[in-house]
């Protein structure tokens, strides 16, 4: 369980939990993972908090950060799957392509 979250302080001493290591991601890919698992961590943190913290500024910053990052790692899910779809269709153009070789000729004049 998390310290209530009730002033400016409390918040900037919550989010400091999560020290971020830099320089340790080799490609793009490992370092658009540890940014998720970065976001997921403070995503998981910033929900603990919220979880009966009195309403005020600290809450309601904490609220947006909260959407903030679940809109970046949506835009980030939606990103690779939008990246997967293309590879797959193309695929399967490529396998009917091979599978049919009246597409895969163009038309021989009779």
């Amino acid at each position: 369980m998390t310290d209530p979250l009730v002033t400016a302080d409390d918040l900037t001493r919550l989010l400091e939990q999560l020290a971020v290591e830099r320089g340790h991601a080799q490609t793009g890919a490992q370092a658009s993972d540890a940014q998720i698992e970065l976001l997921v961590a403070r995503i998981k943190l910033l929900t603990e908090a919220l979880r009966g913290a009195p309403a005020g500024d600290a809450a309601r910053l904490a609220g947006r950060l909260l959407v903030a990052d679940l809109a970046q790692v949506t835009a980030q899910f939606r990103g690779r799957t939008n990246g997967i779809r293309a590879a797959l269709e193309s695929a399967v153009e490529e396998m009917r392509a091979a599978l049919d070789p009246a597409r895969a000729a163009p038309d021989q004049p009779a």
